[in-house]
């Protein structure tokens, strides 16, 4: 096997049904996309690694069923944010870290269902807004993203990104089930040291893809 794969010719890229997106890799189902890799239907995204379903984001990493986001990691179903990690369910955050059900915040960690929030700190809508305006016209966005890379280093940090799972460990693992020693993986069942697979089952040493497959033993990128 390894004789044959060092005289067989390798393919220059590994797509399927991309449209008007060229310089990708390792991607599928794109439109409108560029400088993407380990992506699934993405729309109008770029410069974005190992997300899925998403739409008119750019800079980010680990990006699911979200629309508009900026620089951002770890984010699922989240619309509108710019400079966030490790969150889910959220709206209108800016440099906000492990927030869940949140929606108009800045500079919030580890916050769930709040709203009009600045440094952990309720606010009303209209002291939110004033304050928000003064920080934003005071300091650059170099001066805000130290802040909030140290601020971040304040708060614990989960032992597993993840929700929705039932016995899986691992690390990034969404809506999964029987998952062990899995990574960046969405709707897993009975599977075993996969990396970036999403809607698979009975899978065991795979890496990248998946998509409804089922059975696959030590494969990469089908």
């Amino acid at each position: 096997m390894k004789d044959l794969m060092g005289e067989a010719p390798l393919l220059s890229l590994s797509v399927l049904h991309l449209e008007n997106s060229e310089y990708n890799n390792c991607a599928s189902k794109l439109k409108n996309c560029y400088l993407c890799f380990d992506v699934d239907y993405l729309e109008d995204c770029y410069y974005i690694g190992n997300s899925m379903q998403s739409k008119s984001c750019f800079d980010g990493e680990l990006i699911s069923h979200s629309e508009y986001c900026y620089e951002c990691y770890n984010c699922q179903k989240c619309h509108s944010l710019l400079y966030c990690t490790d969150c889910e369910n959220c709206q209108n955050l800016a440099f906000c870290h492990g927030c869940t059900g949140c929606s108009n915040c800045l500079f919030c960690f580890n916050q769930t269902r709040k709203e009009y929030c600045i440094n952990n700190t309720q606010y009303t809508k209209e002291e939110y807004e004033k304050r928000r305006g003064e920080i934003l016209s005071k300091q650059g966005y170099p001066e805000m993203l130290a802040y909030f890379q140290k601020k971040r280093k304040e708060f614990p940090v989960k032992y597993m990104h993840g929700t929705n799972n039932d016995s899986c460990n691992g690390d990034y693992i969404y809506h999964s089930r029987n998952a062990y020693n899995s990574f960046e993986g969405d709707n897993l069942e009975d599977c075993k040291n996969t990396f970036y697979l999403f809607n698979c089952k009975n899978c065991q040493d795979y890496l990248i893809y998946g998509d409804n497959s089922s059975f696959v033993y030590q494969s990469l990128a089908t």
